[in-house]
């Protein structure tokens, strides 16, 4: 993923061109614009799909929202193709299995764009909210409270108390005979939050990704022992599995330019 990474024009190049054949050169164009916010000797940068939609439109007159929504999708693509790629071999080695999944995903998202990797967090955690059993429904009500701060409608403030009432229930859940799906669940959902508030947000992206692929593993109605081969076999599985949440996720990321939806690129 480290070329992407350097080169986010990749994400805008097929589709631009599919979109607005006219455009002669696009692709030295946009490597162009992507100079004026990166140096060349700071590849390291990060350049969010903000940064060049807004850019994109001021060099190129396209409007930002078709330019982020060409982006967005593009980028879910990437996501959803890497697990199609490795769902399709026929091995079945799981380490094989193993070596690109959902964390890498939300761990590349996340390091790049903020609140894009809180959202898409949010989203996986939402896929094991069924295991908590929790009935002042605390963990659901921290990821309600997180993606209400994506959207601009809270401060960080109320996702620090949503996120404090998250860990309660979490140690409440791993200190009592809660089953183990639950007590992953709940730290799926305190991750998430967590992505949100501490400069380490990269490790609690992908804390919530592992621990909901732990509850995942450990649904009680499977009957797979913790750890067995079967477990493990399912844990990992799951993480490929949830990369697809992560690209559906990209595709209603609510932005600066509005969410974006893949009907809108039809």
């Amino acid at each position: 993923m480290a070329d992407i990474i350097k080169y986010p024009t990749g994400f805008y190049l097929v589709g631009l061109r599919e979109r607005y054949p006219q455009i002669k050169n696009l692709g030295n164009k946009l490597i162009a614009i992507q100079r004026i916010l990166v140096d060349d000797e700071d590849t390291n940068k990060k350049v969010t799909m903000e940064d060049m939609a807004y850019l994109i439109e001021q060099e190129l007159n396209i409007p930002a929202q078709t330019v982020y929504n060409i982006g967005a999708r593009e980028l879910s693509r990437f996501v959803g193709r890497h697990f199609v790629n490795v769902r399709n071999d026929t091995t079945n080695d799981m380490m094989y299995l193993g070596d690109i999944n959902a964390v890498d995903a939300i761990a590349w998202i996340r390091s790049r764009e903020l609140r894009l990797g809180v959202w898409c967090a949010c989203k996986v955690a939402r896929t094991v909210l069924v295991y908590t059993n929790d009935k002042k429904e605390r963990p659901r009500k921290a990821i309600d409270t997180t993606e209400k701060w994506v959207r601009g409608n809270v401060k960080l403030s109320t996702v620090r108390k949503a996120e404090s009432a998250a860990f309660t229930y979490s140690n409440e859940a791993n200190s009592t005979a809660a089953t183990e799906a639950a007590a992953s669940a709940g730290i799926a959902a305190q991750s998430a939050l967590s992505n949100a508030l501490t400069p380490f947000g990269t490790t609690a992206a992908t804390s919530a990704v592992r621990n909901a692929a732990r509850a995942y593993a450990s649904d009680p109605l499977a009957g797979r022992e913790p750890r067995t081969d079967r477990w493990i076999f399912a844990y990992r599985l799951r993480l490929q599995e949830l990369t697809l949440v992560i690209s559906k996720a990209i595709l209603t990321y609510p932005s600066a330019y509005g969410t974006a939806e893949v009907d809108r690129m039809r």
